[in-house]
């Protein structure tokens, strides 16, 4: 998937969650597949980290809210998008 690809310094959730969401379209033979991240923090921190996990798949334009086409892989297309909630909903 990712081959002599650098995951240094990527956050495992984010391959672990991608990694998921493709052996579950398998699993359902499904023809695509989706990493959501959906945010619950303001921390610019975690928007940057998400970025530089799109690297890895060539993806350098990515917008919140938008769905974006990172590759095809084993028959499946993955596509990737980051959602943030309500500022309200995000204040304890």
């Amino acid at each position: 998937m990712l081959n002599n690809r650098n995951t240094a310094g990527i956050k495992y959730q984010l391959l672990h969650r991608t990694a998921s969401a493709i052996i579950q379209a398998q699993k359902f033979n499904a023809q695509a597949a989706l990493m959501l991240v959906h945010a619950f923090s303001d921390d610019p921190q975690a928007y940057s980290d998400y970025q530089q996990f799109l690297n890895l798949f060539d993806v350098t334009i990515a917008r919140e809210d938008s769905l974006v086409f990172a590759k095809n892989i084993s028959g499946i297309d993955l596509y990737f998008a980051w959602v943030k909630g309500e500022r309200k909903y995000l204040e304890v």
